[in-house]
């Protein structure tokens, strides 16, 4: 199995001579805009970034702005 998983379904198959394994895709999965999610995987809609002072104080700002987003779009309803 590869190291580094991507997005695709794949199937493993041995090459009976050579006793090879090979992993070939047989699925993808795209973005909206067509871009595949392989090597960047999904940009998100709210970019948080961390703070050395916020995990310095054990503070998770990142799942605060989830819930402040959620609240707010549930609000909004």
């Amino acid at each position: 199995m590869p190291a580094r998983i991507r997005s695709v379904r794949s199937r493993s198959f041995l090459l009976p001579n050579s006793s090879i394994r090979v992993v070939l895709s047989t699925m993808a999965s795209f973005q909206p805009n067509g871009r595949t999610y392989d090597g960047a995987g999904i940009v998100p809609d709210v970019l948080v970034p961390r703070t050395i002072a916020s995990l310095a104080a054990g503070v998770d700002t990142q799942m605060l702005e989830a819930l402040r987003y959620l609240r707010a779009r549930l609000g909004a309803r």
